[in-house]
C-alpha cells in the first residue's frame, strides 16, 4: 500500500513590510461616498491626499467650496475612511457670502 504525504501551506497576508513597518489603508471619499483616492500609510505617519481637488456641484442659489477632510490625517494608527467637507457659498447680487 502506498502512503501519501500531504503537505499544506498556510499563508497569512498582512499589511507589513520587510522591516516590520505596519501599513494602514486610508480611503478618501467625496460627500456622496464616491472613492476619490486610496493609499497605504505607515503606522503613525501622515496620510497625504494626491487626487484632484474634490468637487460638489452647486445650483442657482449655492456653490460649494472644498475645505478639508472630516478626520485628522496625522498619526494614522488604523484603517481610515475620511469624507470631503465643503462650505456653502450663497450666490447673490452683492457678491459671495460664506456660510459654514
Amino acid at each position: 500500500m502506498k502512503k501519501f504525504i500531504i503537505i499544506s501551506c498556510l499563508m497569512i497576508f498582512c499589511s507589513c513590510s520587510k522591516n516590520n513597518e505596519i501599513y494602514y489603508n486610508v480611503t478618501f471619499k467625496n460627500f456622496d461616498g464616491t472613492i476619490l483616492y486610496e493609499c497605504k500609510v505607515i503606522e503613525n505617519q501622515k496620510a497625504i491626499y494626491q487626487g484632484e481637488i474634490p468637487k460638489k456641484d452647486g445650483d442657482d442659489e449655492f456653490d460649494y467650496k472644498f475645505i478639508g477632510w472630516d478626520q485628522s490625517l496625522l498619526n494614522i494608527n488604523s484603517d481610515l475612511i475620511t469624507y470631503a467637507q465643503y462650505e456653502i457659498v450663497i450666490k447673490n447680487d452683492w457678491g459671495e457670502i460664506k456660510w459654514f
